[in-house]
């Protein structure tokens, strides 16, 4: 239960990070944290990533001039498409079809997001200053900069892990 409170605190704090620092800076402005959080808790054998999403969901939402649901609606079908996905399609959970799934979440989370934008344009729901522009070349750049940082991180990670298993597990063990 602490775990999962953890997630939703970690879940609360990257977004809140992702709103207000992480936006000013050059490079991390075109890496979307909680949509990498979610997709990584959806690859995991614990149906917790729908409260995850779902909250996230409702975070983004809430500092979002978009209808309400439209991050609601995104997170929870890219992380139950991925989900399916991971468990039912890949054979194996290796890092190349880990980062495939990352790429195409991230493009699928911008794409329904810009169909739930359309359709409530296009039914009157929203007026027509807010719309939402498909930029491919801003969602390759994110998609570009979300994999490398999570590569470089899977590289430091793999690094150091003999060295590190080394330091902290005793002789004897």
């Amino acid at each position: 239960m602490i775990k999962k409170l953890l997630i939703i605190g970690a879940i609360f704090l990257a977004i809140i990070l992702q709103l207000s620092f992480i936006s000013a800076v050059p490079y991390l402005r075109n890496i979307n944290f909680i949509i990498l959080i979610i997709l990584y808790l959806s690859t995991k054998n614990d149906y917790f990533f729908v409260v995850a999403a779902i909250a996230g969901g409702i975070l983004l939402d809430s500092f979002s001039s978009f209808i309400f649901g439209t991050h609601l609606l995104s997170l929870v079908f890219i992380s139950l498409l991925a989900n399916y996905i991971c468990f039912k399609v890949l054979a194996s959970h290796r890092f190349l079809p880990f980062m495939i799934l990352i790429g195409a979440g991230i493009f699928l989370y911008h794409f329904s997001t810009w169909i739930l934008v359309f359709s409530a344009n296009f039914f009157k729901i929203l007026p027509r200053a807010i719309t939402l522009n498909m930029d491919f070349g801003g969602i390759f750049k994110e998609i570009a900069y979300s994999l490398v940082l999570l590569s470089a991180i899977y590289l430091v990670f793999k690094t150091f892990q003999k060295k590190l298993k080394t330091v902290f597990i005793p002789k004897n063990f």
